[in-house]
């Protein structure tokens, strides 16, 4: 039991950070990420599969993770994601395309907080299944290490930007 509530606190403690700087982009291809997720979902609600496959590489986990979150925002009441991938449902995305951009920008609230939380549980996970392997202390201070890895910090943020502005 004292192991639940090891891997809980870690799971709070690697959110935390996580959820800090809400006013900042973690990475610079997170507009097109949530773009990716935006017509991943809309591909799936349409059951147009042939559509479904917007990128191969392992970026996928993002965009699975935001049209995740894009689905349980419209089980939630949030029919208004329905028109915003419509808006952002043009097959490229384009940076000088403001009206998508800015139906983008207002779903990555939505999109990145799923990898925020998918990332802190991954943490817990991780410290329950290392202590197995090379016992609690071990994989304790493996598990901080990775919750406060810059690299995985940065790739799991889920800051939130400002208002777009338009260009003058």
């Amino acid at each position: 039991m004292k192991t639940r509530w090891l891997a809980l606190l870690l799971i709070l403690v690697a959110l935390a950070p996580r959820l800090a700087g809400l006013n900042q982009f973690a990475t610079w291809d997170e507009l097109f990420w949530t773009h990716a997720s935006l017509r991943f979902w809309r591909a799936v609600q349409s059951e147009n599969w042939p559509r479904t496959y917007v990128i191969g590489q392992p970026g996928v986990v993002s965009m699975w993770l935001g049209s995740a979150a894009v689905s349980v925002k419209g089980w939630l009441g949030g029919d208004a994601v329905w028109e915003t991938s419509r808006a952002a449902g043009r097959p490229r995305y384009a940076a000088d395309d403001l009206p998508m951009l800015g139906a983008v920008a207002d779903e990555w609230p939505t999109v990145t907080p799923m990898t925020a939380l998918l990332t802190a549980l991954a943490v817990g996970g991780i410290f329950m299944l290392l202590r197995r392997l090379v016992g609690s202390r071990a994989a304790l201070v493996s598990a901080v290490l990775l919750a406060f890895d810059p690299f995985f910090l940065a790739h799991s943020s889920a800051s939130r930007p400002s208002t777009p502005s338009s260009p003058a």
